[in-house]
């Protein structure tokens, strides 16, 4: 696949004005309102716990007494000083389900289940809910519709709104590997949205930091894809990779014609995981919503369009990174990577 390099050398660079700490203090009249609680099952269960039986201690006698032991651990183990569950105990007070000073939790908001019981449509609503209400799921979604907003305009931010409005983000790590900057066109983006800098000069952590745990809870509640613009060809200079993520607009209808006929012009071999890509940064449809329409597309116009077979060894699913996916479909159990077309007579 051809190397498609992404031009920022003219880009300048703008800093996210983002929500500080002191200004966050008035939205929820406390501070810390970075939680890293990435486990829906994890913060669902110990609600739970905190519910029926109160903190009458510390938080570490209330996590060797009611957690530890008793409710399973998803992304690491219990600690016997409690500082996992403090991070759910503060998770649950930034987001209104439990009361900052009294610590008794709002009642009925999970209905009791056995620790480590699978999510249910009805868990996964209450965590939708959290998403789109509390303030700083609202800032980073705010980067999909404008990195220029307002305090005032990103607390106004509505669900509808996010889905119906949004566009296509491209991120990286202009340092490391942690994303830290922003950038919203593939054809030689004029701005470089970068994360705020601390007083040595980096990125500041905490923003750094959440925006895997936002990538995190969108995922998880099927909100967002994501793609790896490398395994497209795509890079930015100095071969840095970098992805991209979008809301999933629902009901789209999707123009498989229509991207051909612009994307891949006189085109006869076409490659159907660029196509796919395509369909996707322009429709902002699911994957396989995407992978289907052009199923469908070859199955409408069969009498002009071949599928070309591959096989296992050419997409190896093993060597992918835990949240890349393959574009290419499966069509009779088997992938299918280019569409070719006949020419009419």
């Amino acid at each position: 696949m051809p190397t498609k390099k992404v031009d920022i050398s003219k880009a300048k660079t703008e800093y996210l004005n983002l929500i500080t700490e002191t200004e966050a203090l008035e939205i929820i009249h406390k501070g810390w309102s970075l939680p890293f609680v990435y486990s829906f099952q994890e913060l669902r269960d110990v609600y739970l716990a905190f519910c029926k039986y109160g903190q009458d201690g510390t938080v570490a006698e209330f996590s060797n007494k009611h957690v530890k032991g008793v409710i399973p651990a998803v992304r690491s183990k219990w600690d016997d000083k409690g500082r996992r569950v403090l991070e759910i105990k503060n998770a649950l007070i930034n987001f209104g389900v439990m009361h900052q000073k009294t610590l008794v939790c709002k009642k009925g908001v999970f209905k009791e289940v056995e620790p480590g019981a699978p999510l249910r449509e009805e868990d996964l609503s209450v965590f939708r809910e959290i998403f789109f209400h509390y303030f700083r799921f609202q800032e980073y979604c705010s980067l999909f519709v404008n990195p220029r907003m307002t305090t005032k305009e990103k607390l106004a931010l509505t669900e509808h709104y996010i889905m119906r409005q949004s566009g296509v983000l491209y991120y990286y790590g202009s340092v490391s590997t942690r994303v830290d900057t922003f950038f919203y066109t593939l054809s030689s983006p004029e701005t470089l949205y970068h994360f705020p800098l601390n007083d040595k000069g980096n990125a500041k952590g905490g923003f750094v930091r959440f925006w895997d745990m936002f990538l995190s809870w969108a995922t998880q509640l099927e909100l967002l894809e994501r793609l790896n613009m490398k395994r497209q060809g795509y890079l930015l200079p100095n071969d840095k990779s970098f992805s991209a993520a979008y809301f999933i607009e629902s009901g789209v209808k999707v123009d498989v014609q229509g991207v051909l006929d612009v994307k891949f012009f006189r085109q006869l071999l076409i490659d159907i995981s660029d196509l796919v890509m395509e369909l996707c940064l322009q429709y902002r449809c699911g994957i396989s919503i995407a992978q289907q329409a052009v199923i469908d597309y070859y199955l409408a116009h069969s009498d002009v369009v071949s599928l070309i077979r591959t096989s296992e060894i050419f997409i190896k699913e093993t060597e992918l990174n835990k949240n890349d996916r393959i574009l290419y479909p499966k069509y009779k159990g088997s992938f299918v990577s280019h569409l070719k077309l006949r020419k009419n007579g």
